[in-house]
């Protein structure tokens, strides 16, 4: 039987599955956490989409509101093309251009990123991250988001 040299260097099986088990209880800790951060992060764009349009939309009516503009632009492809749209048409005109504005925007729902962030849906209950709008009366725009977990922000605009 062949004697170990005490100046032999190693680390023995025990110390080597400690260390193993230690990284395994780290990353567990690491997955947890990532996977809170990232449904955080999910809640906290859709609001923002959800703030950034109606700001948009309440700015643009603003504008022919008080007579700054005549005509509203809006992105109509991926090349960044725009169409003028007259401040006199009515909200369902415009309501029209909004679809594809914000998708070309880069608007995109934070729970699926190939799905558009805004859809023109008489519906009250949006699914995660989507933007619903609809416009009714005469003048009068409703848009729902649901940011998760049915947890709705709903924001009325009217066109003067």
């Amino acid at each position: 039987m062949k004697r170990l040299n005490k100046n032999q260097k190693g680390f023995s099986l025990i110390e080597l599955l400690v260390v193993v088990a230690i990284i395994g209880v780290l990353a567990s800790v690491g997955v947890v956490a990532y996977q809170g951060f990232i449904a955080s992060a999910k809640v906290n764009s859709a609001k923002a989409n959800h703030t950034n349009i109606v700001k948009y939309i309440s700015a643009e009516f603003a504008k022919c509101a008080s007579g700054s503009t005549t005509n509203l632009q809006y992105t109509t492809n991926s090349s960044g093309g725009k169409t003028n749209v007259s401040c006199a048409s009515p909200h369902s005109t415009h309501d029209n251009y909004w679809y594809n504005h914000f998708w070309y925007e880069g608007f995109k729902n934070p729970y699926l990123a190939t799905d558009r962030a805004v859809h023109n849906s008489s519906s009250t209950n949006p699914t995660d991250g989507r933007t619903y709008y609809y416009c009714y009366s005469s003048n009068i725009c409703r848009f729902i988001t649901d940011t998760g977990n049915n947890q709705n922000l709903t924001a009325t605009i009217t066109k003067e």
